[in-house]
């Protein structure tokens, strides 16, 4: 993830990347979109990925709860 920052920092491009790991998304991209069924459910910030948010993608309200289901 580190090498991702440095070419969107340095180059001034978008990178694009499919995560399975809320924590890693929060910690390390501003911006998430997350599908359920094949809809866009979440198009937003990571920091604005609320209980409400989480539990519409994942059936659970915090990344705890999505992380021990995994």
């Amino acid at each position: 993830m580190d090498a991702l920052a440095r070419i969107n920092r340095e180059r001034r491009i978008t990178v694009l990347c499919t995560l399975h790991s809320v924590a890693l998304a929060q910690r390390d991209c501003s911006r998430a979109v997350a599908l359920a069924a094949g809809r866009v459910v979440y198009d937003g910030t990571t920091a604005a990925l609320t209980p409400d948010a989480l539990e519409t993608v994942y059936g659970a309200r915090s990344v705890e709860e999505i992380e021990e289901a995994a």
